[in-house]
C-alpha cells in the first residue's frame, strides 16, 4: 500500500532549518558562567513529544523524523521561508521547455556530501530514478507524469515528463548520495534498512547518534554549501 507523507511536514522542517542554521547563538546554549564564549561548543536542545519513528526516510512518517530528513539532506528546490514560493537549493537554477514538458536543472558545483565525496547531478538522477523504477511509496505520487531523469554531465539533471508538471518546483525529495543508496535493495530500503548514523548527506546538520525514546544527536556540517550553521550541535529529545 502507498503511504502519503504528512503534508503539515513542509511547513514545520523549513522553519526549523532556517531557526538552526540562521539563528544567532547566543542564549542558546547554556554555561556554567553564564552566556557563552566564542571558544564554547553552542548546543541547541529542543524538547519534542513524538519519538521519530525511522531515520530512513523511505519508511519515516513522524513530523519529527522529517525534521531531522531536512536538517541532514537537501533537496532539489526548497521554500522560501516568508512566503514558501520555490527557491533554490542543491538546483541553483532552471529552465522549462517551450511545451512545458522538459525541465533542465543545473546543480551547484562543489557541493560535497557529508563524507566528503563531490555532489554531482548523477546523485540527483540517481535518486529520482530509484523511486521511480521501484516504485517507492512514500514518494512515488510525487513522481506523476516524470518518464525520465537523465544527468546529462555533472551539473545538469534533465527530468521529461509526459504532460506539463504544475508541482515540479514542490517536490520535497531529500537527495542521496548514489555511493551510499546504490547499494541499499529497494525492497529492504522499504522494511528493515535502518539508515544508521553516521548519516550521509548533504545538508547543515548530520545525524551521528540515535538512542531511541532518548534523543538524536547532530553535528554541524561545517563544509555546508550555505555556510557553517551558527551552533555546533543539535540535540532532540
Amino acid at each position: 500500500m502507498k503511504r502519503q507523507r504528512p503534508r503539515i511536514a513542509d511547513w514545520l522542517v523549513v522553519l526549523l532549518v532556517s531557526a538552526l542554521t540562521l539563528v544567532s547563538p547566543v542564549g542558546i546554549a547554556s554555561a556554567e558562567n553564564g552566556s557563552p564564549t566564542s571558544a564554547e561548543r553552542v548546543v541547541f536542545n529542543q524538547g519534542w513529544a513524538i519519538n521519530p519513528d525511522s531515520l530512513n526516510p523511505f519508511i519515516g512518517y513522524e513530523t519529527t523524523s522529517y525534521a531531522i530528513y531536512d536538517l541532514n539532506y537537501d533537496s532539489l528546490v526548497t521554500y522560501d521561508t516568508k512566503n514558501l514560493t520555490p527557491k533554490p537549493c542543491l538546483a541553483e537554477s532552471w529552465e522549462l521547455s517551450d511545451d512545458e514538458k522538459v525541465w533542465t536543472f543545473s546543480i551547484r558545483q562543489g557541493v560535497k556530501w557529508q563524507d566528503g565525496e563531490p555532489l554531482t547531478a548523477r546523485d540527483v538522477a540517481f535518486t529520482y530514478n530509484y523511486i521511480i523504477e521501484n516504485e517507492m511509496g512514500m514518494f512515488i505520487d510525487y513522481m506523476l507524469f516524470i518518464e525520465s531523469v537523465e544527468a546529462v554531465d555533472d551539473t545538469h539533471v534533465v527530468v521529461t515528463c509526459s504532460q506539463p508538471k504544475a508541482n515540479m518546483l514542490g517536490l520535497w525529495v531529500p537527495i542521496l548520495p548514489e555511493h551510499v543508496w546504490s547499494k541499499v535493495d529497494p525492497a529492504d530500503a522499504e522494511s528493515g534498512f535502518k539508515n544508521a548514523p553516521p548519516i550521509v548527506g548533504s545538508g547543515p546538520f548530520q545525524t551521528v547518534e540515535w538512542k531511541k525514546g532518548e534523543y538524536v544527536r547532530m553535528e554541524a556540517n561545517k563544509d555546508y554549501w550555505k555556510g557553517a550553521p551558527k551552533v555546533d550541535e543539535v540535540i532532540f529529545q
